[in-house]
């Protein structure tokens, strides 16, 4: 592809001010993500600019055949219009695809899509993304977050210490991450968010503080969880990553309402999907989403 450009931390204005621009709200659109998502060789993210519209591809390296591979795009393209899905069909042809997918579109741009290919796409449910209200977590009144009080204040008697994450508790963090891998890879075969939040640890501070946040918290001078978070547009936050210790109880409920207080500047947080798991939705149910955005892929036949 013409002009192409692999999603490093060093573009991440790029992306964050299209995402700005265009009031973008899903959790795939958050920028780090997207630069933490990039995993040469066999994933490789990929952008172009062309006519002030933003094309992100996903070229993924065929499990066969190494001189192989093949070219979706990442998200819709950065406005969506008729002229975009043009220069995507020709990017496929090129690479000699009959089809073309979108990993990850909104709602919005599904209908869009729809509207402009009718019955040359084939759209799939992938997930609903649950928005909060970071301030009305954060000051947890009333019944619906007695649950989340209850186990904030447990975790308060053990003296926690909520701070930025700092390069020196790096070794700290991907030691959690380790253990945390370890213990939920006996509930479940896969993992999909251990590399993008291995490679996420190591390139937040290339990233830059502006469009990213970090913390962590100690319990007794250990690091014990590290959360990540930061803008989406200029409303909406990303809840990208938690990681805790799962013996101690509370803790991800503790970590999670902390972050909402710094996060009370923005009008949503989007805290991603729960991936059909039901103890995932069961925890994210219990912070008391306001909304949900649905998320779909597409595969566009050309």
């Amino acid at each position: 592809m013409n002009g192409a450009r692999p999603v490093l931390p060093k573009y991440v204005d790029i992306f964050q001010n299209y995402f700005h621009d265009y009031d973008k709200k899903s959790w795939f659109n958050f920028a780090p993500f997207l630069i933490s998502y990039h995993l040469p060789p066999n994933r490789r993210l990929e952008f172009v600019e062309e006519d002030s519209t933003l094309f992100i591809y996903q070229i993924t390296r065929s499990a066969t055949d190494n001189s192989q591979s093949r070219i979706d795009l990442f998200t819709s393209p950065c406005p969506l219009s008729a002229s975009s899905v043009n220069k995507l069909s020709d990017v496929a042809k090129c690479n000699g695809q009959s089809n073309i997918r979108i990993l990850w579109t909104d709602q919005k741009d599904l209908e869009g899509l729809q509207s402009l290919f009718g019955q040359k796409i084939e759209a799939t449910f992938k997930d609903e993304e649950y928005i909060y209200d970071p301030r009305l977590i954060f000051e947890a009144n009333g019944s619906r977050y007695k649950d989340l009080r209850k186990k904030t204040r447990r975790v308060e008697k053990l003296k926690p210490v909520f701070r930025e994450l700092r390069v020196d508790d790096l070794p700290e963090a991907y030691k959690l991450l380790k253990e945390w891998r370890r213990v939920q890879g006996r509930k479940r075969d896969f993992l999909l968010d251990w590399g993008y939040t291995n490679s996420a640890l190591e390139r937040q501070f290339q990233i830059g503080s502006d469009n990213i946040f970090s913390w962590c918290v100690e319990i007794d001078n250990c690091l014990q969880g590290f959360a990540m978070a930061g803008p989406i547009s200029k409303e909406v936050a990303s809840f990208f990553i938690i990681k805790t210790n799962l013996r101690i109880d509370g803790l991800s409920e503790y970590l999670r309402w902390k972050v909402c207080g710094e996060l009370q500047g923005f009008k949503y947080l989007n805290d991603a999907g729960d991936l059909c798991l039901p103890g995932l939705r069961q925890h994210k149910v219990k912070m008391r989403p306001i909304e949900f955005n649905k998320v779909s892929s597409v595969k566009l036949f050309l």
